[in-house]
């Protein structure tokens, strides 16, 4: 089950270990680490922050967890028109989605032989890009009233791109490297 195992390591330790914030912390107290918590969490943002703290650069691991962000900023856009907002705000946050797609898309298609410069211009690309979508998403959010749905609707994309066949090995070894 989710909350106890006698094969698999306990959640909490590797995420302390890995600087997890407290809330995901305390959530994992008494979970270990395995489908059933993967399946569980209803954070997707604690999920991607894992996916991305556990793979390294350019693996399917990593690249999904970034492809995660761009269908997450599609399916913000698609609730735009829900949204009550003047012209100039929602050409302002259609833009800002639009390059954030593009730019974590960019990065995402590096392979693991690209060049440092081409690493650090792409992941600058994709965070000033992140940076205005996370503004412009707020917007979004604070018009909507989907929250809980939304989130569902998000834990379901990350568990897509970021199956727990995927990152429940690196997991794991991570958690045996960094946990006595």
């Amino acid at each position: 089950t989710a909350r106890t195992s006698r094969l698999a390591p306990p959640l909490a330790p590797l995420l302390r270990a890995i600087d997890a914030c407290p809330d995901a912390i305390a959530w994992a107290e008494g979970r270990t680490i395995g489908a059933a918590a993967w399946e569980a969490c209803t954070r997707p943002d604690w999920m991607v922050w894992l996916a991305l703290v556990l793979g390294q650069r350019g693996t399917p691991l990593w690249r999904g967890a970034l492809l995660v962000c761009a269908d997450v900023v599609r399916q913000k856009m698609a609730v735009l028109d829900g949204v009550a907002m003047d012209a100039a705000t929602r050409g302002h946050v259609t833009t800002a989605c639009r390059g954030a797609i593009a730019a974590v898309e960019a990065v995402a298609a590096l392979g693991p032989d690209a060049t440092t410069a081409q690493w650090d211009r792409e992941s600058e690309m994709a965070r000033g890009a992140r940076n205005a979508a996370e503004a412009a998403s707020n917007v979004v959010w604070a018009a909507s009233a989907a929250g809980a749905a939304a989130a569902r609707e998000r834990c379901a994309t990350v568990r897509h791109r970021v199956p727990w066949g995927l990152i429940g090995p690196v997991a794991l070894a991570r958690a045996k490297k960094e946990t006595p």
